[in-house]
C-alpha cells in the first residue's frame, strides 16, 4: 500500500496543482513529504540497527523460508549498514531533486526514480553476497 502512494503521490499532486495553475515551488511543503518518508525509514533501520534488533533481519526471517546459521545472521545485520548508506544516498537525491527547478524531475524521481538506488543496491548486495560472502564462508 506505501509503495502505491508513493508512486502516485507525486503524480496526482503534480497534475492538481497543474490544474489549479499553481506549480510546485507554490506548494513546497508538499514536495517535501517524499524526503520525508524517506529520513524516517531511514531512521527507523538505524535505530533498529544501533538497538541490535535489524528491520532487515526480521524481515528477512518473516520471507525466507530457511533457517539462517550464525554466519548469515551475522551478515544480515552488518549489511544493515549498507542499506542505511543506500537511504543516505536516496535522501540525498531527494534533496538535489527539491532543490532542482525542474518540476518534471521531481515528480519523476518521487514517483519511481527512487526505486533505482534500492534495485542497484540490491544487485550489489546480491553480487556480494554472491561472489564474497559465500566464497569465504566455503573457503573455512
Amino acid at each position: 500500500m506505501l509503495s502505491f502512494f508513493s508512486i502516485l503521490y507525486p503524480i496526482v499532486l503534480f497534475f492538481t496543482l497543474k490544474y489549479l495553475g499553481l506549480t510546485l515551488q507554490d506548494a513546497i511543503v508538499l514536495k517535501f513529504l517524499p524526503l520525508l518518508v524517506s529520513i524516517y525509514f531511514t531512521a527507523l533501520i538505524a535505530l533498529s540497527h544501533f538497538k541490535k534488533k535489524s528491520l532487515i533481519l526480521k524481515f528477512a526471517k518473516k520471507f525466507s523460508k530457511k533457517d539462517f546459521n550464525d554466519e548469515e545472521v551475522q551478515y544480515i545485520e552488518q549489511s544493515t549498514l549498507f542499506w542505511i548508506g543506500i537511504c543516505g544516498v536516496n535522501i540525498l537525491l531527494h534533496v538535489i531533486v527539491i532543490l532542482q527547478k525542474n518540476e518534471y524531475f521531481w515528480v519523476i524521481y518521487t514517483s519511481f526514480g527512487w526505486y533505482f538506488v534500492f534495485l542497484i543496491g540490491a544487485l550489489l548486495q546480491y553480487v556480494h553476497k554472491k561472489y564474497i560472502f559465500l566464497k569465504r564462508v566455503e573457503d573455512v
